[in-house]
This record gives structure tokens, C-alpha cells and sequence, in this order.
């Protein structure tokens, strides 16, 4: 089995972004901190409490061959 590239992993829930994850500083599906040609691979949606959150989870770009 070989591993999805960044962009087609899928998201992880809410619970499971990590806080650098959360705040747009890393990618979602590797981990490593966002370089400028970023795409956005979709929104994650969640609670914190009673507020509603709504996170972009950011993904390599094709081909980066992360």
C-alpha cells in the first residue's frame, strides 16, 4: 500500500488537529510548517464548548511529493 499524496489524505476530525494544525501553521496531512504554494484541501469543522469552530486544514501541493 502506498501513502496518499498531502492533498488526498483525508481530514482529520476537529478532536485530532493538532494546535498548529488548527491555527494554519502546519499541514494537515504531513505535519510540516505551510510554505506559500499551500493549497486549501478543505474546512474541518468542530466545538469548542458551545462555540462553533470552523478550521482550514491546508494541504502540499500536487506533486511536492510530500
Amino acid at each position: 500500500m502506498t501513502a496518499r499524496p498531502c492533498p488526498e489524505a483525508p481530514l482529520p476530525s476537529y478532536e485530532q488537529l493538532t494546535a498548529d494544525q488548527a491555527a494554519g501553521r502546519t499541514y494537515v496531512a504531513c505535519g510540516k510548517p505551510l510554505d506559500d504554494d499551500a493549497v486549501l484541501a478543505g474546512l474541518v469543522l468542530g466545538h469548542e464548548g458551545p462555540y462553533p469552530m470552523t478550521v482550514n486544514a491546508w494541504a502540499c501541493p500536487p506533486g511536492a511529493g510530500r
